[in-house]
């Protein structure tokens, strides 16, 4: 959990992260550079190398951020959980993020090279998990390692929601997440 809340972004990162987002939203990551940045962002080049060595460390530090803001919307308003309540409330957190940042996620999904938006998703989505399950540890009885367990879970989910997304089909909101607390019931019949 503390790798999810390591990175404070000062006001100058902030304006160089959104900067670069904003030619993401335009351009590929390979037709940017650090000049790019720095007009988009209205700052010389000192300033952004004195925040950040390149624009890959930027874009990192979006998938970072991305990841980060996913953890916290799930595990904020904790309370104490049954399993089933847990994942299904991890669910509907997880959907209403990834719809309410779609455009986000769509410009470091376009970008990303050697990880791929659903490993983002599921790592968030998977130490959520064993934070909750960890702080519930009372009230929830489940008869196999945690990390199986989280990664289960996240990753069925995580590839559950990405299809949802990404595809055009006729299920709303509301029918995925019935859809999932169904499947849970089952599973945790």
């Amino acid at each position: 959990m503390e790798e999810m809340l390591s990175k404070k972004f000062n006001r100058t990162d902030k304006q160089i992260i959104n900067a670069f987002m904003r030619l993401l939203a335009e351009r590929s990551i390979d037709k940017i550079n650090v000049i790019d940045i720095c007009e988009e962002a209205m700052i010389k080049r000192a300033t952004f190398y004195n925040h950040f060595e390149s624009k890959e460390q930027v874009f990192y530090a979006i998938i970072d951020e991305i990841e980060n803001d996913l953890f916290l919307s799930i595990v904020e308003n904790e309370e104490n959980y049954t399993l089933q309540e847990m994942l299904e409330m991890i669910a509907v957190r997880t959907v209403d993020f990834l719809i309410d940042n779609k455009e986000r996620i769509n410009v470091a999904i376009n970008n990303i090279r050697n990880r791929t938006y659903e490993t983002i998703i599921v790592e968030s989505i998977n130490i959520s998990i064993r934070y909750l399950i960890n702080k519930n540890k009372d009230r929830i009885n489940i008869n196999f390692p945690i990390e199986m367990a989280s990664r289960f879970f996240s990753g069925g989910f995580t590839a559950l929601a990405v299809w949802w997304l990404t595809t055009d089909n006729n299920c709303t909101k509301e029918d995925l997440l019935t859809m999932v607390n169904s499947l849970l019931k089952k599973i945790l019949a």
